[in-house]
C-alpha cells in the first residue's frame, strides 16, 4: 500500500491538476458515502461550486455534466433504484440479435433471448410475444 502511496505522491509532483483531479474525485466519493440525502445534496451542490470553475478543461466538463444530471443524481440516492440491471438485459438481446442473424423463426430467436438471459423457461406459455402482423 505504501509503495501505492509513493506512487501516486511522485505523480502528483509531476502533474499538479493530477492531484487536484484526484481530491475531487475523492471528494465525490466522499459525497456517495454521506448519509442522508439531505447531506448528500448539500455536499454535492458544494462540490459543484468548489470546482465548476476550475482551470483543468476535464474537470470543468465533468462537473458540468454532473451539474446538468443532479436532479437525477439525487433521485437514485434518494429512491436507491437503478436502471442497470435492464440495461444490461436490453444489451444481452442486442448482442445475441447480432449474433443470431439469419435465424429463420422468431420462435428459436425468443428461446435464445429466454434461455441465455436467465431463470426463463423457453417452453412456458406464460411469456406471450404479441406479433402485429400486417394485413393483406
Amino acid at each position: 500500500a505504501s509503495a501505492k502511496k509513493k506512487m501516486l505522491e511522485e505523480a502528483f509532483q509531476l502533474s499538479p491538476n493530477l492531484y487536484t483531479m484526484y481530491s475531487a474525485l475523492q471528494h465525490f466519493h466522499d459525497i456517495m458515502l454521506s448519509y442522508p440525502v439531505s447531506l448528500q445534496k448539500k455536499m454535492l451542490n458544494e462540490w459543484i461550486s468548489e470546482y465548476l470553475h476550475s482551470d483543468i478543461p476535464e474537470l470543468k466538463t465533468a462537473v458540468s455534466t454532473i451539474r446538468a444530471h443532479r436532479a437525477y443524481i439525487i433521485n437514485a440516492w434518494l429512491y436507491k433504484k437503478s436502471n442497470g440491471p435492464c440495461e444490461g438485459l436490453n444489451k444481452k438481446i442486442k448482442d445475441l440479435k447480432r449474433a443470431s442473424f439469419g435465424v429463420h423463426s422468431f420462435e428459436s430467436f425468443r428461446k435464445r433471448i429466454l434461455l441465455t438471459c436467465g431463470d426463463l423457461n423457453p417452453n412456458s406459455d406464460n411469456i406471450i410475444f404479441h406479433i402485429k402482423k400486417e394485413r393483406d
